[in-house]
């Protein structure tokens, strides 16, 4: 890659388009901030479960023991698969629109090489989501209507508050980080 970026302030596929930027900056950092949530959600389970049984002894039993093999995990598992793959498909595209012409030209350049290589690599976390659902697509629909299907309820508010927020406080930095570079 040469060592001169174009002088535009936003990336030549926005075309000087500082909404463009701004809705492209907004999404792809909301995807990776909640695909990071869920993944960590998901990795924290199982350390719930072992912090309950230091806090309360050998005598405490879980209501069901979890197995690695239950239709629950393969589900948690294949579903962290998906997130792991937008992850890294997004996350590079987010740090090179908020490095666009704030670093040096290296640096730049070691952007782009990382955003193609996890651009790559986001072909492992989906090969392992596939392989997972192949696996447990079966028992899954099972599972949800034995024996008796249980209805879903929306959400209440105090449950989504913090997700709210956290797409206000996305959209509001995107919208700074635009706002500052068309200033340029």
């Amino acid at each position: 890659m040469p060592h001169d970026l174009p002088a535009s302030a936003f990336p030549p596929s926005f075309e000087g388009n500082p909404w463009a930027f701004f809705f492209a900056l907004f999404s792809l950092s909301l995807i990776v901030l909640l695909s990071l949530a869920q993944i960590l959600r998901h990795m924290c389970e199982a350390g719930r479960d072992r912090a309950l049984m230091r806090k309360f002894g050998e005598g405490f039993r879980l209501a069901r023991p979890h197995s690695f093999w239950t239709t629950a995990v393969l589900y948690r598992w294949k579903v962290s698969g998906l997130y792991l793959t937008v992850l890294f498909g997004a996350v590079g595209d987010v740090a090179v629109m908020l490095a666009w012409r704030e670093v040096r030209p290296l640096t730049m350049e070691i952007l782009l090489q990382m955003d193609r290589i996890l651009d790559g690599l986001t072909i492992i976390p989906f090969m392992a989501a596939v392989a997972l659902a192949a696996w447990s697509d079966q028992a899954i629909p099972a599972q949800l209507t034995f024996p008796k299907p249980q209805p879903v309820n929306p959400p209440k508010w105090e449950r989504i508050k913090g997700s709210v927020r956290i797409v206000a406080t996305i959209a509001l930095i995107a919208l700074g980080v635009t706002m500052g570079k068309a200033s340029l």
